[in-house]
């Protein structure tokens, strides 16, 4: 059998099975495309391509290798690759993610990520706590899959969040040499800055019947569960649930007040928090935002009317979490 027949016969198994936790054990020597980004924020001299095709290769696969934006323009033809991995933040993921959509490749390779951007919010819920490039490696070939739902806003996707307002644009705004030299923590410094000086914004919201109009410092709407590397603020969501889950800070808020909640999500907790605006649902809709930009998984997004909907079990990612 070719190696391209075999490819096939491995992925039409695994499409047949669209299951969550079905066990697809890798073939070694198979084809896989890394999609390499050494821009992101954390990405090390010592992982340069060439190093991360070596240690690939040395654990068996046939690696062909492309950036993001290369991806995005030119998308390769998918049918012969079993896997997909990412190396890069969660904006390199969604870029790679856009372009399955965009193109409707309905038997897509499984997706694995490492993590270096800055935040790497899917990674850490992909994958356990304290795992590496080689522990990434033995999920591949463990070949343990879960079909993540894809969240739609007007014609843009998104894996892990959509967001607006205080925070939420810290990571479009945060000059990259700042990532790069402090991580995470120019994230933060940015944001507290911010707040001295933010002012609230009107936000109007249908969901489930409800229609909600406010003026909010923030909103997120999730797929899954953590935002900004360090805050798990919905740890009830799972990336396969099926909801989104919709949070909001009211405005008339303190510094104090605005520091409990941000604790609160520090602790893994939903913030039963006066201040606090929670709702699920399958699709919303967001009528106005006083022009503020819309940030998807990271990076700008389109303007409003927003109309936002998930995609039930769309896109298989390699994981040991979910």
């Amino acid at each position: 059998m070719s190696c391209f027949r075999k490819a096939l016969s491995i992925k039409n198994v695994l499409l047949n099975s669209k299951s969550q936790g079905f066990q697809w054990g890798i073939d070694m020597k198979q084809r896989v495309l890394l999609v390499y980004n050494d821009k992101a924020g954390s990405f090390k001299v010592g992982y340069s391509r060439k190093a991360l095709l070596h240690i690939l290769e040395n654990d068996g696969f046939l690696v062909e290798s492309v950036p993001p934006d290369q991806f995005a323009r030119e998308m390769p033809s998918l049918e012969d690759y079993t896997a997909l991995i990412v190396a890069g933040g969660d904006g390199s993921v969604n870029s790679v993610v856009e372009q399955l959509m965009k193109y409707n490749v309905e038997k897509p390779p499984p997706i694995a990520v490492l993590p270096w951007g800055t935040a790497n919010d899917l990674y850490r819920q992909l994958y356990h706590k304290g795992s590496g490039i080689n522990d990434v490696i033995d999920t591949i070939k463990n070949g343990k899959l879960s079909w993540l739902d894809i969240g739609q806003v007007n014609k843009r996707y998104f894996v892990n969040v959509i967001a607006s307002g205080l925070f939420s644009d810290v990571a479009c705004l945060t000059p990259g040499v700042f990532k790069r030299l402090l991580g995470k923590t120019a994230y933060y410094l940015h944001a507290l800055l911010r707040f001295f000086t933010y002012r609230p914004f009107d936000l109007q919201l249908e969901v489930n019947g409800d229609v909600l109009e406010e003026k909010v410092y923030l909103f997120l709407i999730l797929n899954g569960s953590r935002v900004g590397g360090l805050f798990n603020p919905a740890p009830e969501a799972v990336l396969n649930d099926g909801k989104l889950h919709f949070l909001a800070i009211k405005k008339d808020l303190t510094l104090v007040q605005v520091y409990k909640i941000l604790e609160c999500f520090l602790r893994s907790g939903t913030p039963d928090l006066p201040g606090t605006i929670n709702y699920a649902g399958e699709s919303m809709h967001i009528a106005y935002l006083n022009n503020l930009p819309l940030v998807v998984d990271g990076e700008k997004g389109p303007q409003p009317p927003l109309e936002i909907k998930l995609i039930p079990a769309r896109i298989p990612f390699f994981t040991d979490q979910i």
